[in-house]
């Protein structure tokens, strides 16, 4: 299906309220296709956004007893309607793309996993309404591309609302997930999963993933800039000592030094 065509000025990663604009439009394709066929069309729409401004969309579907991905489907329409996929285009997702860490998602689809196939792709650049705890981490190392969850707190939800009808109760309960290994980040901070189960817990919650970036690579005066500041001046003022017992860093230390503080 294809959404409509967009001026050069709206091809951009850091317009947000663009993107946003996608989802709501992917998230309204969701329910049209409830409404007509639900036996076919599934929870999730996926589109491909390329640098000509050009976007196509499609829902995930139920083919021969096992699910379609939408990330998939969106691919291979735009290849029918534009040929290959160019250099530079997004993808964006409801909801994030699966990965081989989940054995049922693999048992109840047709064809490699989501991950793998933007992995193949000359896509790099993936944004999603809603981060799926049940997916792997942050850092998961067969993600060769950059994934990044709306801000929108109503997009997200609903983005949500649309990938509990499918995930697993078992999945949803990662309520805890933060507190545990599981949720941690090696290098320090949380992980994807992390973050979902705190954002799940805390509802309304605006808490994103650590700004990375070399202090002096930030644009002076930008959100991110500002972002870290904030952290570090906050982490560095509390108690704890930066090293344990057996001479390993802290957590404290391990957040410290992610932020570049």
């Amino acid at each position: 299906m294809r959404l409509n065509e967009f001026d050069q000025t709206d091809y951009e990663i850091r317009n947000l309220k663009k993107l946003d604009s996608i989802l709501v439009k992917l998230c309204e394709m969701i329910i049209e296709g409830q409404k007509n066929n639900s036996d076919f069309q599934g929870m999730v729409a996926a589109a491909v956004l390329d640098p000509d401004n050009n976007i196509v969309a499609a829902t995930s579907t139920y083919e021969d007893g096992l699910w379609v991905h939408a990330e998939k489907n969106a691919m291979e329409a735009y290849d029918q309607e534009y040929g290959d996929i160019p250099e530079g285009s997004i993808l964006l997702t409801t909801c994030s793309p699966c990965d081989e860490n989940n054995d049922k998602t693999a048992e109840q689809r047709h064809g490699d996993s989501c991950t793998d196939l933007i992995n193949n792709s000359i896509v790099r650049k993936v944004y999603c309404g809603y981060m799926d705890p049940s997916q792997g981490d942050n850092e998961h190392e067969e993600r060769e591309f950059t994934l990044q969850e709306t801000n929108n707190l109503h997009i997200r939800s609903l983005c949500e609302k649309f990938a509990d009808t499918f995930l697993e109760e078992d999945e949803l309960n990662e309520s805890a997930a933060w507190h545990r290994k599981a949720g941690k980040n090696k290098n320090g901070g949380l992980n994807d999963k992390g973050i979902a189960s705190y954002r799940r817990e805390h509802p309304g919650s605006h808490l994103q993933k650590a700004v990375t970036i070399k202090p002096s690579k930030l644009k002076p005066g930008s959100k991110a800039a500002k972002r870290r500041k904030s952290f570090c001046a906050r982490m560095s003022g509390v108690d704890g000592p930066m090293k344990k017992p057996n001479g390993k860093p802290t957590r404290k230390a391990l957040a410290l030094r992610k932020w570049n503080c």
